[in-house]
């Protein structure tokens, strides 16, 4: 059971969680804007700019035993390239619960580095390094605004097919519902978008609030005392 549930979760991690391979041995330091943002395309309403930080609390469960961190998101470095705007996000986390019980050997995050891309109306997550050239292979975390598209395959590596007769199939992420205002212990933010990625073994669901970002998430296994949520706590955003 541990091993089937360690193989299906593997796209979460690669999302949000363990999509970092080049750790920091220090603080992360701000570094300059290469490309001015104003040249870069309309304003998108994922917060992209420099120095940009999102807190969150995770809380992890299986088999009865939770486990909790918080993790903290900050855009380091933002740049462009032909039309294209990348940020690079350092990711540090810190347990606040007692170590050792079985929630950690599935969620415990880790730390390091990832990217977005914003292509268009397209934001991309790579992880491991960033490479232009091989972005339509990295995940797609937000099409905007999506309810413009039935759904759209984060990553083709699960088998996702985007739907020619409006069906989703599983993988294929999709608005569920219009959030007038979503609550997080961090504040209140209107205009939200719920998100849901099904799989045949459970659902992920991102809460979107524009020009907030991604306040919430979670997966919860069918059958089984096994999921996650993570909640915005905390955030600063440089003023426009």
């Amino acid at each position: 059971m541990k091993i089937f549930l360690r193989l299906s979760l593997i796209p979460l991690w690669m999302i949000f969680l363990a999509a970092c391979t080049r750790s920091a041995s220090a603080p992360p330091t701000p570094d300059t804007v290469s490309t001015p943002l104003s040249t870069l395309g309309p304003a998108y309403p994922f917060p992209l700019a420099l120095s940009s930080t999102w807190v969150y609390e995770m809380t992890a469960h299986t088999e009865g035993q939770t486990a909790r961190w918080r993790i903290t998101q900050t855009i380091v470095i933002v740049g462009g390239d032909n039309g294209l705007l990348t940020a690079e996000v350092e990711q540090t986390s810190q347990q606040t619960s007692a170590p050792g019980s079985e929630a950690d050997q599935f969620f415990t995050p880790q730390d390091g580095r990832f990217w977005y891309i914003l292509d268009g109306q397209t934001l991309y997550r790579q992880n491991e390094k960033l490479d232009l050239e091989q972005r339509a292979a990295a995940d797609i975390l937000l099409r905007w605004p999506p309810e413009s598209v039935p759904c759209w395959c984060v990553t083709s590596a699960d088998g996702c097919i985007e739907p020619a007769d409006g069906e989703i199939g599983p993988g294929c992420r999709h608005q569920t519902r219009l959030e007038s205002v979503h609550r997080t212990p961090a504040g209140e933010f209107s205009d939200c978008r719920e998100l849901v990625r099904a799989y045949n073994n459970g659902a992920e669901t991102i809460s979107f609030c524009p020009n907030i970002g991604i306040v919430a998430e979670r997966f919860q296994h069918l059958g089984s005392d096994f999921g996650y949520e993570m909640n915005l706590i905390g955030y600063s955003l440089p003023t426009p």
